[in-house]
């Protein structure tokens, strides 16, 4: 609360402003008391020699505590009985904005609804339509029969329009929803250390392949060169597939506030320990090669040996071991030379890896034995995401019955006050 002080003549007028009072209605309690009117004149303050705004709080005009304000008018002649011209700018609230030129004289009802009808913006209910003037809020049914010097608005200022809700409106994704919500550091923890823990399971009960024995798949097409008519048996999508659980909001979170950097402070050696358990360790790579005649064929590899190794068991299951051939890797495409280079050290393998067969022989190329034995491409697919499933469902058991990370020593730069 601050107590202004208003002259005229030799009298003074004092009034307890509030931080929300508009200098606006000082002038018209002054105006009441000292029982001016304002037919003939028009009134302003000023402090000093300098003019006031009307139309702005009194505690955002930085004036000197305890200073007196001046109360003067001027006569109105024609060009005052005409008004003054102003550029105001009509900001609707997450919608848009418009600039008209307009007179102070102008009735503010009617303009609203003309910038509205300009820019197709809907008032309807008007009981839901409102006008804000800085810290003052007026209905847009007070607005009748008032003009824009009736509210004190004698320079250029943007007043903002509050319309109701259109039914086209943009409506928030349920992902951006999602994303908004704050993740504690008791939850960020248990999220952590769920997934490490779904690391290790996944590698440690991942079906395990023996070492260099080979598989042979083939595209599903018969001799004559049709497509055999093996039907394919399609899953029925479930609509509660789509519904996100508990778990996967908390790993949307953790994911986002990894990105956006809001965990919870950590020292380096704790960071590094939940660097070292979220590294997904490669123990066996398993390399598929595809042939230019659509057949495949897979094994698996420990990660300490080379691609010779490669080399060599791809060589002794061609049908004739002399073929010269490369190894080109799909994606970026790099030819890999036979050369003494490890796996994973050098060669960065990931658990799963395809190379491409590139040779200019004709096929076929594999042996008669393994092609007999081959499956379908199909096969291999449906066994690939049946046992992608089971995985899916063993991480959401391990997440639900997960233990929280312990933090046991906390450095005392680290504590946070109480307070």
């Amino acid at each position: 609360m601050s107590a202004v002080r208003v002259q005229y003549g030799h009298s003074i007028f004092k009034y307890t402003a509030t931080p929300s009072t508009l200098l606006n209605d000082v002038l018209v309690k002054a105006m009441v008391h000292f029982k001016l009117s304002s037919d003939t004149h028009t009134w302003f303050l000023k402090y000093g020699e300098k003019d006031l705004t009307l139309f702005l709080p009194y505690n955002q005009l930085n004036l000197p505590t305890g200073c007196v304000l001046q109360l003067g008018s001027i006569l109105k002649d024609e060009t005052n009985v005409n008004g003054k011209e102003l550029s105001i700018k009509f900001q609707a609230m997450g919608i848009g904005a418009h600039i008209r030129k307009i007179n102070t004289n102008f009735n503010i009802a009617d303009t609203v609804k003309e910038v509205c009808e300009a820019e197709n913006w809907n008032m309807q209910p008007l009981s839901q339509v409102s006008i804000s003037l800085f810290s003052k809020n007026i209905l847009f049914e007070e607005l009748k029969g008032m003009s824009f010097e009736d509210l004190g608005v004698n320079n250029g200022v943007m007043i903002r329009l509050k319309l109701p809700k259109s039914v086209n409106s943009p409506k928030v994704s349920n992902e951006s929803n999602i994303a908004s919500c704050a993740i504690n550091d008791l939850e960020w923890r248990k999220i952590c250390d769920t997934s490490s823990k779904e690391d290790k399971t996944e590698v440690s009960e991942s079906p395990k392949r023996q070492i260099h024995k080979v598989y042979a798949y083939a595209p599903a097409i018969s001799s004559r060169g049709t497509t055999s008519q093996s039907t394919s048996v399609k899953e029925e999508s479930d609509d509660s597939d789509y519904d996100l659980s508990e778990g996967d909001i908390l790993k949307y979170q953790s994911m986002l506030s990894k990105r956006a950097m809001t965990g919870p402070l950590m020292t380096k050696r704790l960071r590094e320990q939940l660097d070292a358990r979220e590294t997904r360790k490669v123990e066996i790579c398993t390399i598929r090669v595809k042939f230019p005649d659509l057949t495949h064929l897979e094994s698996s590899f420990a990660k300490d040996e080379t691609m010779e190794d490669v080399y060599k068991l791809v060589s002794l299951n061609l049908i004739d071991s002399d073929i010269e051939f490369t190894l080109v890797q799909s994606h970026p495409p790099v030819v890999l030379e036979k050369a003494s280079l490890k796996l994973v050290e050098h060669l960065n393998f990931g658990s799963n890896t395809l190379l491409l067969f590139k040779t200019k022989n004709p096929p076929p190329y594999l042996k008669k034995s393994i092609l007999d034995s081959a499956k379908t491409i199909t096969s291999a697919s449906n066994n690939d995401v049946s046992s992608a499933n089971t995985m899916v469902e063993h991480q959401k058991l391990t997440f639900n019955s997960g233990e929280q990370m312990s933090i046991k020593k906390v450095p005392k730069w680290m504590k946070l006050s109480k307070n």
